[in-house]
């Protein structure tokens, strides 16, 4: 096993032929770290997750899960292997409980199936008290732990996370990011996270890119990211 559990190596690529979106992006995920994603509107950012995730088609470079190429497989292999992606949007089955919705996320590993839904309601037992109750009634963040739980129904080792507090209440956007931070430490999953919310991101994050313009401008460990005053006035807004 390598110390790198995902590698990006100078990818390009974009969501029709000829406009690159991403244009040579470079991203390192280290086993067991969470790695943030931030960078203005339109640099690429849920792109990248989505060109790991097979969703966005990869013209140059390569994707490599543990050392083993895995650039442009589909969806449904990608989870075999071990990565899960939860989208920014209509990352719920509204219409389905909870429940329902996590034994969805457990499709691909029927055995165990009960067992590893139970520990996902002990772990959210918000979810455990709803688990009968329509995903699409439920809060934002509530259906963001939805989402969260039934990507973990999988068991990944890798997480990748579009936007998962967008939309929500500041003070609902920390219990999120403190729930991610608590995935990554309790069932050691590493994580790839885009996040516009690039100041608390940052702070919970072992190490972070910063994109623009769809290559990677900037990376760091979260806090020498957050102490760089070019970072700190171009992309977090903080005056000079």
């Amino acid at each position: 096993m390598t110390e790198l559990l995902l590698e990006c190596r100078n990818l390009v690529g974009g969501y029709v032929p000829e406009v690159d979106i991403l244009r040579g992006v470079s991203v390192h995920v280290p086993r067991g770290e969470i790695v943030s994603i931030i960078g203005p509107n339109g640099a690429g950012k849920s792109t990248m997750v989505k060109a790991v995730f097979g969703l966005v088609p990869v013209r140059e470079g390569q994707v490599l899960l543990d050392g083993e190429e895995v650039t442009g497989e589909p969806a449904h292999e990608l989870v075999r292997r071990g990565i899960a992606y939860v989208p920014q949007r209509e990352n719920v089955f509204p219409s389905m409980s909870v429940r329902e919705n996590l034994e969805i996320g457990g499709i691909t590993s029927r055995a165990g199936m009960e067992a590893r839904m139970e520990e996902l309601f002990t772990m959210f037992p918000r979810l455990a008290e709803r688990r009968s109750q329509a995903a699409g009634t439920l809060s934002g963040g509530e259906r963001q732990m939805v989402a969260f739980a039934r990507a973990l129904m999988s068991r990944p080792r890798m997480l990748l996370l579009d936007e998962p507090s967008a939309g929500l209440a500041p003070k609902i956007v920390a219990e999120v990011l403190e729930t991610i931070r608590r995935i990554r430490d309790e069932e050691g999953v590493s994580v790839l996270l885009v996040e516009q919310n690039a100041r608390a991101a940052l702070a919970m994050s072992d190490r972070g890119y910063v994109l623009d313009q769809g290559t990677d401008a900037h990376t760091g460990t979260g806090p020498q990211l957050l102490a760089d005053p070019k970072v700190a006035q171009i992309y977090l807004g903080v005056r000079p």
